[in-house]
C-alpha cells in the first residue's frame, strides 16, 4: 500500500470516528474510539492522551495530527 492510498483509507477511519462531521475529533468522539479499540484507560489516562495528540492546542484532534498518531504505531 503506498502513502496516498494509506492516507485515503485513514481518512476514512477519521470520517468514522468524527461522528458529527466538523473535521475534528472531538475528546468523547477520542474516548469511544478506544473503547473500540479496547484501551481500557482511565478517564484521565484519555485526557492526557488527548491532549498530547492535539499537538495544535486547538482543543480537538485534527486528520493530521490523527494521521502522525497513527502511523507512529
Amino acid at each position: 500500500m503506498d502513502d496516498d492510498d494509506r492516507k485515503a483509507e485513514l481518512r476514512e477511519t477519521f470520517d468514522m470516528i468524527d461522528r458529527d462531521g466538523n473535521g475534528r475529533i472531538g475528546i468523547e468522539e477520542f474516548k469511544r474510539l478506544l473503547d473500540l479499540l479496547g484501551a481500557g484507560m482511565s478517564a484521565s489516562d484519555i485526557r492526557i492522551g488527548y491532549r498530547e495528540l492535539d499537538r495544535d492546542g486547538s482543543g480537538a484532534i485534527g486528520f493530521d495530527e490523527f494521521y502522525d498518531w497513527w502511523t507512529d504505531q
